[in-house]
Formats: C-alpha cells, structure tokens, sequence
C-alpha cells in the first residue's frame, strides 16, 4: 500500500490528472499542486494535462482545452494503457470535462471524474439546463469508471440528478503543515483577527452572511480585525457596512504568499458558505492550526466535529455566525483546543480519506486494464457503467437501426448497410462542404471501390453534390464550442456503430476530431488527408487527429511534420488519382 515497498518508477502506474493549470487560482489549481506534492506523486506517474488556464479568454481558452485532448491522446498512445483523473466543477466546466471524458474512453483510458463542487450549486446549475444538455452531460458522466465527489451531499446530487447510480466519497487533500517547528496553534496575546477568503465572486461562498454579521461581531468582541478576502468584489451595498466597522478591511484577491501570511496572522477563519463541497480554503486553515467556524453545510460538517475541531454553525445565518464568532474570540484556551483539533483531523484526512481511496481507485482500474490484455484505443470492452463496448473485431455491439442526424436537417439518405448482407469493405467519409468537400470527391479513386457513407455539415453544396447519397449531418459550427464537440462526440459513436465502417477517410476540417476519437474506441483504421491549402505544416484540425492517424497524408512536401506522409502529389495532380503501391491509400490500411 502506500509508501511500503515502493515498485520501481519503471512500473509505476501513469496517472493523467486533468484540470486547470495547477498555478489556476482558485480550488481545483490548489488540488492539483496539493496531489503533486503528496505521497501519490511518489508511488504514481503523475503526468499533468492543463484544460483551461485562467490568462486565456474565447478562442484562446478554446485552443488550450484542444490542445490537452491531443495531448492525452498523444500520452494515451505513446504508453499504452493508464488512467485518467479528470477534475470539475460545474457550469463550463462540465461541459469540457464531459469530452475529456469521452475522449478518455475513446483512448482505451480508465477514467475517473472527480466533481469538486458542492450540492447547492450541482443542483441550481442542472435546474438551468434544458433536456437535451441534461442527456448529454448524463450520457458522459455515466461512462466513467468511476465518478467521485468531495461530500457525500454532493454525491447524492450526482445520484438523484445526473443518473450515475455509484458515486464515490473522496474528499481533497489538505496541505502539508509547516515544518519549521513553530507551534501553528500558538494563542498571540491582544487582539483577535477573524479572517475570511471566500470572496464575493461566487454567492454560495457566503461573503453576504458575513457582512450582515459583522456590526454584530464588532459590538460583541472589542478589539477585533476582520480581513476579508478573495475572488470578486463586495456588491456595492456591502461597500458601506464593511468601511463602517472599525478593523474591517477587503483585501481583495491573495496570491498563494500574501494567503499563507494572513493565515499565519489570524485567530479565526469562518467559512459561513451558503452552498459548499469541500472548500481547499478550509483545509489549508485546519493544515494551518487555525481555529475554525464553518457552516453546516455540503462536505465541511462531513468532516469536522463541532467543539472538538471546529464550530459548526446553521448556513445563512448571520445571528448565529456572530454568536460562534464571538464566543471564541473570548476564549483563547478554546481557540487552542480547536486549533489542534483542526490540525490533527487534517492529517487523518489526507491519509485516510484521500491518499487511501485515491490509491485504491488507480490500482484497480489499472488492473482491470491489464486484465483486459493493456487496453488501447479499440480495445472494445465494457467500461465501469456497464455500457455497451465493441465485438472483437471492433464493431458495436447493439447497433441502432440509423443514427440521429445533427442538426434534424438531414439529407436523403439509403439507409444503413445491413448485417445480414455479405461483407463488403465501407468507408466513412468525412468532410466539412465547400472545398473540404471538393478534395474528398477529387480522392474517388481511393474510396470509389467502398461502400461509402457521409458524415458532413449543412451546406448547400453538399446538399446538392450529395443528394442520394447515405448522408448524416452532424452539429454546426464545429469552431469555438465545446457544446457542439460533445454533441458531435454522440453524434459520431451512434453513427459508428450503426455504419460499421471498416477506415473513416477524412480531408478536415473539425468534424474529424471526434470522428476520428470515436472512430479510435471502435478499432475503425483511421486515414486523414490533409487539405491541400496547407503547404506548410498541418492544420489545427490535422495535429489533433495526428495522434490517433493510421495514415496522415500531406500534399506538399513542405508540410510534413508529426509523422505525416508526402506520397508524392496532389489532388491536383495526376498521381493522386493513381493507386499507390499496394493499393490506394484507403485500400492500403482498411
């Protein structure tokens, strides 16, 4: 188990840990560093995938999350089989979380979603969604291995709200104590300084249950400090409350220095949140021997005791929050004894609440991935929901009758190819219209001996070139929408399983992503052309799909790169056209 008989690093179990950049402010960038720097980081290969970085706003912050698909696809590639810890919280979050995960199951990957925010806002932020956002996300979440949250509240959202039957409770870690031999919980003699870091970006934090409480807290305790601090700003009616209590100062945002010195400086930290799960903030004050008064609610009274390391007050109420806050600002010894309390109960958290259940969960998914012979992409078995895997020679299993087209404006189309009917070889195209479209038909030679299906996008010359054809329109634009990619994500497994093509043959753009993706999970030979526009180096579409290619054609010498293959021409030359040794290019790996 953990920290006795060490394997070799060479055998180590790869973890992906997939989140915000660990220097994210923010929870979740204080998860990941707190997992860098604990015993795990020793006993697993830790490798850590950033999906959003806070310094990127639109298209950009687009870009980072596509560039750690490919980079999971290039880590679940290069190694084989391993297991992929994806962190969320909700709103947008959700939603790129959702595709990691799919995209993790794609790869062959075990993947555990880790939902980080508490009951209140799980349950307010589904209330907004429509149906169909509902089934999706449903859809997504139930193909992980495992789904976990930070509080039994929150896993009991996950349960009644979202569908996935078996929700794990593991809790964050809190940090290592200072080690500089100080005692953390030293009673200062003078006066008491509260403090409190929840901000005002984020309601369910509490910063207005405090406010109220605070002429309260100054009447009642004589000399005190309050230092508020975090996200966001005080909404404009709080601006005077907070000027007009004497010691009462908005500090604003703290970097992770200025936060520790004003945890070292305070008597009493108060976590008042309306909503909660099971905020990084408490478990740096318990690290940090600080006494503490939180309200009941979410993942904090899951781990606390009231008076025996913390005191626990109702959620918003500002009376009772002043009253605690009073009472231990009176009574140092008492603050002592919490303080300790609060320090102790974080060391067994980490131990058995964390590092134990997060050993387990990595050790038994990645076993049951050896079992099933090193999963990789393809590897067509069940995942941990019980959802319909593939057959060994990598077609679905449980074929729908037709897949659902995209936009619900779908082109006329024959039907599916039956099960029944004798073997022929089919290929799946797929393109965007206009000239995407254009250099799939100049590439006939190469796919015209197929039985051919279409997976493109509205367009009305495709509507028109295609006419007749087997045609499934996906969801439009592909461009800046991670909505749309998970859309596209179930819109390319239906389409898969019920076309069984033996390769997808794609000229770009976007579309190919999670064609290619899904393509991957059902063990279908992958051929990416690369569009003829690209006379150096590939697209954005064409280093995404690099890592999951059988074959990555470019059409200028000058473009090769990330493995990708010069054959000689163009589709604007008469060697396109020709077979190349062994075949066209699709006859050559289908």
């Amino acid at each position: 188990m953990l920290l006795k008989n060490e394997p070799k690093k060479a055998r180590r179990i790869r973890v992906a840990q997939v989140g915000p950049a660990r220097a994210s402010r923010g929870g979740m960038g204080a998860v990941t560093r707190d997992l860098a720097a604990s015993p795990l980081a020793q006993r697993f290969d830790f490798e850590f995938v950033d999906s959003w970085r806070e310094d990127t706003r639109g298209a950009r912050r687009l870009l980072v999350f596509l560039a750690s698909l490919a980079r999971l696809a290039a880590w679940s590639l290069r190694r084989g089989a391993g297991v992929v810890h994806v962190h969320t919280a909700v709103r947008g979050s959700w939603y790129r979380k959702a595709v990691v995960v799919v995209v993790a199951k794609a790869l062959g990957q075990r993947a555990v979603l880790q939902v980080h925010s508490g009951e209140g806002d799980i349950t307010d932020f589904w209330a907004r969604l429509d149906p169909a956002r509902r089934a999706l996300i449903s859809w997504a979440f139930r193909r992980a291995d495992r789904v976990t949250s930070v509080s039994e509240a929150g896993a009991a959202a996950l349960r009644r709200l979202v569908g996935v039957e078996r929700v794990l409770v593991v809790r964050n870690a809190a940090p290592a104590a200072s080690a500089d031999g100080a005692d953390p919980v030293a009673t200062r003699p003078g006066d008491v300084e509260v403090l409190y870091l929840g901000g005002f970006a984020n309601r369910a934090k509490g910063g207005q249950v405090l406010v109220e409480a605070l002429p309260e807290i100054a009447r009642r305790v004589g000399d005190v400090r309050v230092v508020l601090a975090g996200p966001g700003e005080p909404p404009a009616a709080a601006v005077p409350v907070i000027d007009g209590v004497a010691g009462a100062h908005w500090r604003g945002w703290l970097d992770e220095d200025a936060k520790a010195a004003a945890l070292a400086a305070a008597d009493v930290v108060v976590f008042p949140s309306i909503s909660e799960g099971l905020p990084v903030a408490l478990l740096e004050a318990m690290a940090a021997g600080r006494c503490i008064v939180a309200a009941r609610t979410g993942g904090m009274p899951e781990i606390l005791t009231d008076d025996v390391d913390a005191v626990l007050v109702p959620a918003a109420d500002p009376d009772a929050l002043a009253d605690a806050v009073a009472a231990v600002a009176d009574d140092p010894a008492r603050r002592a004894r919490l303080s300790r309390g609060a320090l102790a109960r974080a060391a067994r958290l980490n131990r058995d609440e964390v590092y134990r259940p997060l050993e387990q969960i990595y050790v038994e998914l990645a076993s049951r991935a050896r079992r099933a012979g090193g999963a990789g992409p393809g590897a067509g078995e069940r995942n941990g929901s019980g959802d319909t895997g593939t057959s060994r020679n990598g077609h679905a299993r449980g074929v729908a009758a037709r897949p659902e087209r995209g936009d619900g404006e779908g082109l006329p189309g024959r039907g599916s190819p039956s099960a029944d009917t004798p073997h022929r070889r089919r290929a799946l195209l797929v393109c965007s219209p206009g000239g995407h479209l254009q250099q799939m038909l100049a590439l006939r030679p190469a796919w015209q001996e197929f039985d051919v299906s279409w997976a493109t996008l509205t367009g009305y010359d495709a509507e028109h070139i295609l006419a007749g054809e087997d045609v499934a329109i996906a969801h439009g634009p592909t461009n800046r929408s991670v909505l749309k990619l998970l859309r596209n994500l179930v819109f390319a497994d239906r389409l898969i399983r019920a076309r069984r093509p033996d390769v997808i043959l794609s000229t770009g753009a976007g579309l190919a992503v999670p064609m290619f993706l899904l393509g991957r999970f059902h063990g279908v030979r992958l051929v990416y052309v690369e569009s003829l526009t690209r006379t150096q180096g590939l697209s954005l579409s064409g280093r995404l799909v690099a890592p999951l290619a059988h074959e990555l054609f470019v059409q200028w010498p000058t473009a090769v790169e990330r493995g990708a293959r010069y054959a000689g021409g163009n589709i604007l030359t008469e060697g396109a056209a020709q077979p190349a040794a062994g075949g066209t290019a699709v006859e050559a790996t289908a």
